[in-house]
């Protein structure tokens, strides 16, 4: 997670990153990357995190832990 102020090149930082560890393909372990963004304020906590109903006590997963299982495989 990259925190800063606007205009600060938090962004561009990212990408940088991401295009040199994606060069060093195959040398010393490096892996390609894919960047995800995602902006939490766009949605509610229960979306973004998942929410267990009480009635039924079924977990209904939240878009992190979808991002997060994605990452995984």
């Amino acid at each position: 997670m990259i925190v800063g102020a606007a205009f600060s090149g938090k962004s561009v930082v990212t990408e940088v990153l991401q295009n040199g560890m994606g060069l060093l393909h195959g040398y010393e372990n490096f892996t390609k990357v894919a960047q995800l963004k995602l902006n939490p304020k766009s949605i509610t906590s229960d979306q973004l995190y998942g929410k267990l109903d009480p009635n039924t006590k079924s977990w209904t997963d939240g878009v992190v832990a979808i991002l997060m299982r994605k990452c995984a495989e």
